[in-house]
């Protein structure tokens, strides 16, 4: 595998996660969209940090890396026609007209995850109540199906995040998928990391013919096979009409708040896969 990587020119990373903790410290990037390209940013990863970054810009003003990164994420889908079935929009990042009608947000983050085998990361376990309401962080309320909601099928999930305590609150419906093996070499040119597997998270509504403000949301959970576990590279996209102002005016911050966030997820993960391996892990919820 490592051979067919270098054939193809993808990095080659070396990172062994034997060492890897549950604990982490989250490391930011600050507005960077350039992972490993500089041997510390390995280096931090290796010692069970994580790494992230967070910017927001208006889609006309986006640089050549910006629009990069968006352009292999922002029109995934699972819907054949996701205009039809799933009332979104396409959206060309390179197009000055069309970008000019979004206010854009890329959030980054890598971390290792260690002794997990790709092949049990699947659409069906991150979908769950128990996985969700377990790996993400203290800001977010997963909401219960059957209970909280109705789910339309079993890889869709919804949760309420505190953007900004005491001011924003969004609520926000996902369903997940598995991209094919096609789209992981399109993937695989955003840090010249060959990606092995890929899940996509795409917003939904429950009603379609809903428009607001947030036209569309894709987050890419990426799959990088090295030693003893996995390397973890996730994205995620943001098309907005209509920022508030509020929240407009704090988002240069955002990446101090996205640091904290991502480490908090990277080490409730861990601690989740390290429990299902154990018995108590099945252990009956008190809720």
């Amino acid at each position: 595998m490592a051979e067919a990587a270098e054939k193809k020119g993808y990095l080659k990373i070396t990172a062994d996660c034997s060492t890897v903790q549950c604990d982490c410290e989250g490391h930011s990037l600050m507005t960077s969209m350039d992972f490993l390209t500089d041997p510390s940013h390995l280096e931090v990863l290796q010692t069970g940090k994580s790494l992230s970054s967070f910017d927001s810009f208006a889609g006309h003003d986006a640089n050549d890396r910006q629009k990069f990164v968006l352009d292999r994420i922002m029109n995934l889908s699972y819907y054949a026609d996701e205009e039809k079935d799933n009332n979104v929009p396409r959206i060309d990042v390179n197009d000055p007209e069309d970008s000019y009608n979004y206010t854009m947000c890329i959030q980054r983050s890598m971390w290792l995850l260690p002794d997990v085998n790709i092949d049990d990361i699947t659409p069906e376990v991150l979908a769950t109540y128990d996985y969700m309401k377990r790996c993400q962080p203290e800001s977010c309320n997963v909401w219960k199906p059957g209970k909280d909601f109705e789910a339309e099928d079993d890889h869709t999930f919804r949760f309420t995040k505190n953007v900004i305590p005491y001011v924003y609150d969004l609520t926000i419906q996902f369903r997940i998928h598995e991209l094919s093996q096609e789209t992981l070499a399109k993937l695989s040119e955003i840090d010249n990391l060959e990606i092995h597997k890929a899940l996509l998270m795409e917003r939904t509504k429950r009603d379609r013919t809903r428009i607001d403000s947030t036209r569309k949301v894709k987050s890419v959970f990426m799959i990088h096979k090295v030693d003893n576990g996995l390397l973890i590279s996730h994205i995620t996209g943001v098309a907005n009409t209509s920022i508030p102002t509020i929240v407009a005016g704090l988002l240069s911050n955002f990446y101090e708040m996205v640091a904290t966030e991502v480490a908090e997820t990277a080490h409730l993960t861990r601690k989740y896969w390290k429990e299902k391996s154990s018995d108590t892990f099945n252990e009956p919820d008190e809720a």
